[in-house]
C-alpha cells in the first residue's frame, strides 16, 4: 500500500480559482478573433474562386471588438492580394435607393455578410431589383460558398 501523502493541487494554490478561469473580457476576445478568422478564410476561398471585389457586409455591432475582427480578417487577405480593398456595408435601416445606388457604384462581384440572418435578409431584399438580384450573397455559416463561382 503507498503510504506517500496526495497532493491536492487545487488546495495547494494561493489565488482563488475564479482567477484560473478566463475573464469575460478574454471569452470576449477570442470569440472576435474566431469571428475575424472565419471571414478572413471565406475572403481567400472566395478568392480562389475568382472574385476580386468582394465588399464586406455587416449588421450594426454591440461590441466594436466584433466589427475590428471582421474588418481585420477581410483587410489581411484582400491586401496581401494587392486587391482594392472597399469599405465595409454596414446594414442598419438602410433606405433602398441609397442602398442600390451604393451597390451599383462600388460594383462587387459578390458580398460577404458576417452572418447567416444577415445574408439572407439581404438576398430577401435584393430578389425583386433587376441587375442586384443576381448578386451573389454569402457568409460563413451561409453553406454557399462553394457555389460562389463569379459569372463571366
Amino acid at each position: 500500500m503507498d503510504t506517500r501523502p496526495a497532493v491536492h493541487l487545487f488546495s495547494a494554490l494561493p489565488a482563488p480559482l475564479r482567477h484560473l478561469s478566463p475573464s469575460a473580457e478574454a471569452v470576449r476576445c477570442l470569440a472576435a478573433r474566431g469571428r475575424g478568422q472565419r471571414i478572413a478564410r471565406a475572403t481567400r476561398h472566395l478568392l480562389t474562386l475568382g472574385h476580386r471585389r468582394i465588399l464586406l457586409v455587416s449588421g450594426p455591432e454591440q461590441d466594436a471588438r466584433l466589427t475590428n475582427a471582421d474588418m481585420y480578417g477581410h483587410a489581411q487577405v484582400m491586401l496581401a492580394e494587392g486587391l482594392p480593398l472597399l469599405p465595409r456595408l454596414e446594414l442598419g435601416s438602410a433606405v433602398w435607393p441609397e442602398l442600390a445606388a451604393l451597390l451599383e457604384e462600388m460594383a462587387p462581384t459578390v458580398l460577404l455578410c458576417t452572418g447567416k440572418t444577415l445574408a439572407l435578409g439581404l438576398a430577401a431584399t435584393l430578389r425583386g431589383h433587376g441587375d442586384l438580384a443576381s448578386l451573389l450573397i454569402v457568409s460563413p455559416e451561409f453553406g454557399s460558398l462553394d457555389r460562389a463561382r463569379p459569372r463571366h
